[in-house]
């Protein structure tokens, strides 16, 4: 590893908002790459939980990229705003904030948003507001659940009943009970009283649908990363692509399934694992090869 430099910043408005940039020493630093930004994970502040915005930072920059992790104003280090737009305009807004910042402090132009739980939702409304978005990396994103989904529930509870139930009409009862319980939640990790600030719900799948056309459209690289906590609405990697057929996400989105990952990554295995796998994405994204298609 590179022996990276990281600098405080204070910007937006008022320069109310506070972030770290993380940059790849001068050997390492290449053209033409986006710049990173890391968001919040709900109301953790910039390091994120268990250090790991630090870590994706500086592995990322050890590529040659620019990091930015910065807190929304009344998290972590960034004051409060009295302006009173939807925690989810606010947040929107504050990371054009950053990307301005960023475009005048190091000229860029393009960006990659990676953000966890909370932060994916609002990567996802600033890339679908904000043309300079060419990527995100949404861990614990959205996802809708189709027929195999539910078969794959079902299937899975079958597995762990079966010795139990000999019975015909125990299995009937139990099939109708299961079914029952497999309808599709509008509320991630959350309940009726949830801060919104924390939580987000699932959008309106027909909202998501002009979203994501709107992403293709662009050419933006999509990266979904899941753990064994969202396993309830998302249980098989093809899952984002069937769950809307009349899109064609062609070679922009890709997906991968952590079963044995708790939703903060706590253990050092496995934030080792998704370092690797979002360094393995951003290289067959924007390496040299895709740049220089890209330049043609």
């Amino acid at each position: 590893m590179g022996a990276d430099v990281e600098k405080v910043y204070t910007f937006g408005m008022g320069n109310s908002l506070v972030g770290v940039v993380t940059e790849p020493e001068a050997s390492q630093q290449k053209q033409g790459l986006p710049t990173v930004i890391i968001l919040n994970s709900g109301l953790i502040h910039h390091v994120g939980p268990h250090r790991l915005a630090v870590e994706m930072a500086r592995d990322i920059a050890d590529q040659g990229y620019t990091v930015l992790r910065f807190d929304l104003s009344a998290i972590g280090d960034s004051q409060t705003r009295k302006a009173n737009p939807s925690y989810q305009e606010r947040a929107v807004g504050e990371i054009k904030e950053a990307m301005d910042f960023l475009g005048k402090q190091k000229g860029s132009e393009k960006f990659i948003l990676i953000g966890l739980c909370t932060g994916a939702d609002n990567a996802h409304r600033a890339a679908v507001a904000d043309e300079r978005v060419t990527g995100c990396v949404f861990m614990g994103g959205y996802a809708y659940p189709t027929r195999h989904t539910y078969f794959l529930k079902l299937m899975e509870k079958v597995k762990k009943v079966s010795g139990k139930l000999f019975i015909a009409g125990k299995w009937k009862n139990f099939i109708k009970k299961w079914l029952r319980k497999l309808k599709p939640r509008k509320q991630v990790i959350s309940g009726p009283e949830a801060d919104d600030s924390y939580f987000w719900k699932l959008p309106d799948k027909n909202v998501a649908i002009k979203d994501y056309a709107e992403l293709i459209s662009r050419k933006v690289h999509m990266l979904f990363l899941f753990t064994a906590s969202e396993l309830w609405m998302i249980n098989y990697p093809g899952q984002i692509r069937d769950s809307f057929p009349t899109l064609d996400f062609e070679d922009l989105l890709d997906v991968e399934l952590y079963r044995l990952s708790d939703h903060t990554y706590t253990f050092l295995s496995q934030r080792e694992l998704l370092t690797a796998r979002i360094r393995q994405w951003l290289e067959n994204s924007y390496g040299q090869q895709r740049l220089e298609h890209d330049v043609r």
